[in-house]
């Protein structure tokens, strides 16, 4: 779930399992997520496709939405 592209999107991410096994109670915070400035533009190229992309893994995605992170 958590690779090199979701990194590079992301940035550093902070994970809270909050000692429990249950994913619906884990927390997300991405260090670059939702911050678009000129010097991490670059971030959301996907040199593979030729794209800019911001899109996260769906997992991820809902874990990041869902701690509102």
């Amino acid at each position: 779930m958590i690779n090199g592209n979701a990194l590079r999107i992301a940035g550093a991410l902070e994970l809270f399992f909050d000692g429990s096994a249950d994913i619906h109670r884990w927390r997300l915070r991405a260090a670059l997520l939702g911050q678009d400035r000129p010097w991490t533009r670059h971030r959301h190229y996907d040199w593979r496709r030729q794209i800019f992309s911001s899109s996260l893994p769906e997992p991820l995605g809902k874990l990041v939405n869902d701690s509102g992170g």
